[in-house]
Parts: C-alpha cells; structure tokens; sequence
C-alpha cells in the first residue's frame, strides 16, 4: 500500500505541476518521454525508498550477527565479512559506470517512446507526405540505439553480478576451510 499511495501521489502531483505550466512550456520534451517518466521515474523512486528501508534493516541485522560472530570465532568472522566488503568496494568503485549506463537505457528508452507518442500522433501527415519508409527506418535506428544502450547496462549488471557470486563462493570455501581445521582441532564447535 506505502508504494501504491507513494506513486499515486508523485504521479499527482507530476500530472498537476503540468497543468500548471502554460500551454507551449507545459512538457520540455514529447508527450511520450513524459509518460515514460510517469511510469520509470515514480517506479524508481518507489524502489529506492524500498531499498533504504532494507538497508536500515540489512545493517542493524549485520552488526548483530557481526558482534555475536565476533564473540564466537574471530578469524571466521573475518572470512564472512572479507567477500562482503570487496563486494561494497566493487560497487563503489563502479558507481559512476553503473549510473551512465542506466541513464543511457532509460534516455534511449524516452526517446523511442516519445518518437512513438508523436508518430501515432501524426499518422496522416506521414501519410501525406509519404514517409512511411524513413520513419520506419527512423524508428529502427532509434530502437538499435535503445538495443545497444539496454545491452551494455544488462551486460555491465551481469558482469557485477558474476563478481559478486564469485567472491561470496571464494569467501564461502576459505570459511569452511578455516573452519574445519578448527573443528578438527578441536577450537570450534558445531555447538
């Protein structure tokens, strides 16, 4: 419901400070770009919010286990919370390449929408003037501009997410290592 309520209010609100603004200065861009906006823009606003709540819960449920952890064994506490922080570092470290590829998509995504909005709009001028071709052929190039932007982000996404598996399975076999020669050695138990 908080979601529901969050983006009907922001859509509400988007749809009044339209109709506020005067004719000719009421959309900066086409009719299709702002309702992609309506659509992408409140939906990751929504999730953001969504994502700050699991934050606050992920990081107070992670220094409770850490400090329990601490007090159990510290050297496997450390292998648990080694991959984690590489992981934070990774993330950092590509923030910016992270943010230009989603901006690239969802521009190229607006872009194509709007050309969409204004083409349906002017059906019969295209017609008029016979156009059919080169707005076809328009449209193909903006929808491989969209492919490749859309591509490049997905690819960057799976890569991190490869990055990410792979240093928590590494993290993962150093703690049991670590903790079977301990258990071997008698110094940590199941219990």
């Amino acid at each position: 419901p908080f979601m529901m309520i969050a983006a009907a209010l922001l859509q509400k609100n988007m749809l009044a400070r339209i109709l506020e603004l005067p004719g000719a200065d009421a959309l900066p861009s086409s009719p299709g770009e702002a309702i992609s906006r309506f659509r992408d823009d409140v939906d990751e606003i929504n999730r953001s919010m969504l994502e700050f709540n699991d934050l606050v819960a992920l990081t107070l449920s992670a220094a409770i286990a850490l400090v329990i952890m601490l007090r159990i064994n510290t050297l496997i506490t450390v292998g648990v919370f080694l991959p984690l922080i590489a992981i934070v570092a990774v993330v950092t470290a590509s923030g910016r390449r992270i943010e230009r590829y989603r901006k690239a998509s969802r521009e190229a995504t607006g872009t194509i929408t709007g050309f969409l909005g204004e083409t349906f709009g002017a059906v019969q001028a295209v017609q008029v003037a016979n156009a059919e071709e080169r707005v076809v052929r328009h449209f193909r190039h903006l929808n491989d501009l969209r492919l490749e932007t859309s591509v490049r982000d997905r690819l960057f996404e799976q890569w991190m997410q490869s990055v990410f598996w792979n240093l928590l399975t590494l993290g993962t076999g150093l703690i049991l290592l670590v903790a079977g020669r301990s258990m071997r050695s008698g110094a940590f138990t199941v219990g």
